[in-house]
Formats: structure tokens, sequence, C-alpha cells
């Protein structure tokens, strides 16, 4: 799912910063994925304390808005060139997951807060709402984006396939490994 979502990025105008751990394995990542990308390894900590990091890094590299895209969904380009479109004109966005996550979260420089990602239950249904409560508390207004399934379990990934969202990809891996 990591080279698809790649693929479909890799036709965008935009920087492309890939976060991964565990740090010893750069030269892996680098090699697995190509050089065609800004490499980081993950802070210690919570998801919230990831995506944190990677706003701020992101933005101390001059960066004027961030897209934080999982990669456990399924998104084209067109849906990531629309998202990345619709930052230039709001403060914020977010793409909330069915499973009461989000697949996707997007700031301006200027609109972004670290408080967004503290005191979240990460991997629990209210992550979502906590998140539209935290952007509330702090009157940054959010433009929330199409519901969407990511894929955490084999259940969601059969789900996915029924739905034909699978990318070629991806399914010749199942198939490798005998899970189709």
């Amino acid at each position: 799912m990591v080279e698809y979502l790649l693929h479909e990025l890799h036709g965008l105008s935009a920087n492309i910063y890939v976060y991964f751990s565990p740090p010893e394995q750069e030269a892996n990542v680098r090699n697995w994925l190509g050089p065609n990308n800004t490499y980081h390894s993950q802070v210690e900590g919570n998801l919230g304390e990831k995506m944190h990091q990677a706003f701020r890094n992101c933005f101390e590299d001059s960066c004027d808005s961030v897209l934080i895209v999982g990669s456990d969904t399924i998104l084209k380009a067109q849906e990531l060139t629309s998202f990345l479109k619709l930052l230039e004109k709001e403060q914020a966005i977010v793409g909330p997951s069915t499973d009461g996550g989000y697949y996707l979260i997007g700031f301006q420089k200027t609109s972004y807060f670290a408080e967004i990602f503290q005191g979240i239950e990460w991997s629990t249904p209210q992550v979502f709402p906590d998140t539209l409560a935290k952007f509330q508390k702090q009157g940054i207004p959010v433009q929330q984006l199409v519901s969407k399934n990511d894929i955490d379990t084999y259940e969601d990934l059969l789900e996915n396939n029924k739905e034909n969202q699978l990318p070629e990809s991806c399914m010749q891996v199942l198939k490798d490994f005998s899970l189709f």
C-alpha cells in the first residue's frame, strides 16, 4: 500500500516526506521506496507525538501547508490533488475513517496547533470526534472530507476488495501469499 500511495503522490507537485521506524532501517527504506522522497525516522511515542513531530519538521522546512496521509487507505492521485487544492483555501482539513479515526489531516502553517494530538486515545472510535472537539475548542475551522475505509485488519482488506478498491499491485502481493 505504501508503494501504491507513493506512486499516486509522485505525479503531484508536492514535496513528499516519508516517516519510518525503526531508525536503523533508513537504508532499507530508501532502497525500497527510492530516492525521490525526504526521509525522517519517527520519534518515539504515540501516534500523536509522531504526527506532531512530522508537522513541526515540515513547517521548519519552509512548508506553508502540510498534509499527513496514512498508508492504510486507498487514495487516488485525483483525490490527493483535490485535497491539496482544498488545503490552499482552508485552514485545516481532516478525512474521517469509518472506524472512528482519520486517514488524513492537513494544516496551513498559520493554523497548526500542537494540542490537536494531545490527550487523544489513539486507535479507538473516539479519535475523530475528539479531534473535531479540539478544532472547535481552538476556534480553527476544519473542512471534513468524505469518510473512507482504512485497512487495519484482514476483514477490512476483504471489504475493500469487494468494492474493487484494491490496487492491482496490492492484489498481486495478496495472491503471492495465497491470501486471495
